[in-house]
């Protein structure tokens, strides 16, 4: 109408004029969100989409928590060659000189096999006194821990930090943890332990 206050149109259903808010055409609206869950393996790629009605040019910038992505300012997020640390919540903020409004929450979880962040160390301790030994490791959840010692497998020895209280040179030697998960398993480097 000439107040442009809104957009009169004929309804060819009932047979009707009828109008819409000028206000609601303007300002950005999301008819499509992204993908609520999204679970896939680490290495492949993911796109998420969504689509946006209101008056153009509409502008994209797509955030993962908090932190917006830099370059992401399409209607697609491409995630190339996605990786375990990239798990977690993103969304898009549609804006125009009109308004702004933000997408729901994309979870993303990528399933990834065990891999060691930080190795063992190479530790010296006194004889009598303990050591400790201690892996680093990201996966997808649950992961499981296995020392061994040599070619011996340590009964009761299955979290990230290995403790040999009151060592002794019988104890001097390498170890290894061994991490698993349901996708794969990752071996530590042999670390050596000294008894002085």
């Amino acid at each position: 109408d000439r107040l442009d206050q809104n957009l009169w149109y004929f309804n060819s259903s009932d047979g009707n004029i009828e109008s819409i808010s000028m206000g609601l055409i303007k300002t950005p609206s999301i008819i499509q969100q992204p993908a609520a869950n999204t679970i896939v393996t680490a290495g492949t790629d993911v796109n998420l989409t969504v689509t946006a009605n209101g008056l153009n040019p509409l502008c994209y910038q797509w955030y993962f928590g908090n932190t917006s992505i830099i370059g992401s300012t399409n209607y697609v997020l491409t995630l190339t060659n996605i990786q375990f640390l990239q798990s977690g919540n993103y969304e898009v903020i549609v804006s125009n000189s009109f308004g702004v409004v933000t997408s729901t929450v994309a979870q993303v979880m990528v399933l990834s096999p065990p891999y060691i962040t930080n190795q063992p160390s190479i530790i010296s301790v006194f004889a009598g006194s303990n050591a400790t030994m201690t892996v680093g490791a990201l996966g997808t959840a649950p992961m499981s821990y296995q020392w061994s010692f040599g070619s011996f497998v340590i009964p009761d020895a299955t979290n990230s930090t290995l403790i040999v209280s009151n060592a002794q040179s019988a104890n001097e030697g390498y170890y290894q943890v061994t991490v698993a998960n349901d996708l794969d398993a990752a071996t530590s480097s042999p670390v050596l332990l000294h008894v002085l």
